[in-house]
């Protein structure tokens, strides 16, 4: 079983799990302060993505990609006009899903899809599966479309430091994991290689990508293919 390394608190010298964004004896700041990017900057994850990222071979696309990643990914987020109407005029918060069902602003998605995204969240946040909010890295400030009509442009600046990224779709991701590579979600942490953290968010659409940079002539639309419809969207 995989374990992973430990936070110690700058402050008072306790050793926290990285489920945590505030020491448990003093209640400060450890590592990032928000505990997805705690998790997924965990060695574990870090090394196990640079093992897939330095078994390519390195094109000139490949460090094109990289490069465009690097200086001009945004982190966008799809909703319905409608709904943007009313989170501007009403000022509302923007709620992830569960958080949304409990405040009563969002109706309880069908059985399946609402059991889904419970599992999934947990399987990969654990508690804190229901404070997330989930996005899409785009090279330009096109969105998934699947999910409304409307793109927003979040401002990196403030969101980068507490954003985790995934290597695709966290519903397929999980199907990826736990029917081809047998991952059992009960068992923490998930095989290693599919998650970063916004600094090396790069290495991971390379190695996601690799096959398909040398005949790829638009990089936004490989990184991220939305065309209305969730079962074909790629992100």
């Amino acid at each position: 079983m995989t374990v992973l390394t430990t936070i110690t608190c700058e402050e008072c010298g306790l050793e926290n799990q990285r489920n945590r964004g505030k020491c448990g004896r003093c209640n400060e700041k450890i590592g990032s302060g928000y505990p997805n990017v705690n998790v997924y900057s965990a060695p574990y994850f870090k090394e196990g993505l640079a093992e897939r990222y330095a078994a390519l071979e390195q094109t000139e696309k490949h460090k094109q990609l990289e490069e465009a990643i690097q200086k001009n990914s945004n982190i966008v987020l799809n909703l319905d006009a409608k709904f943007l109407f009313t989170l501007i005029n009403e000022e509302e918060d923007y709620l992830p899903y569960r958080r949304a069902v409990e405040a009563n602003k969002r109706l309880i998605a069908d059985i399946g899809n609402d059991h889904k995204r419970s599992i999934v969240d947990t399987a990969f946040y654990s508690s804190h599966g229901s404070d997330i909010v989930h996005t899409a890295l785009s090279l330009d400030e096109d969105g998934l479309t699947s999910y409304g009509d409307v793109s927003v442009t979040l401002d990196a600046k403030y969101v980068s430091k507490r954003t985790s990224v995934l290597e695709r779709n966290s519903f397929d991701l999980y199907k990826q994991l736990t029917k081809v590579k047998h991952w059992d979600p009960a068992d923490f942490p998930p095989p290693t290689g599919h998650f970063a953290t916004w600094e090396n968010r790069s290495a991971l659409a390379i190695v996601k990508h690799d096959a398909d940079i040398g005949k790829c002539d638009n990089f936004a639309k490989l990184l991220l293919f939305s065309e209305s419809d969730r079962s074909t969207d790629n992100f």
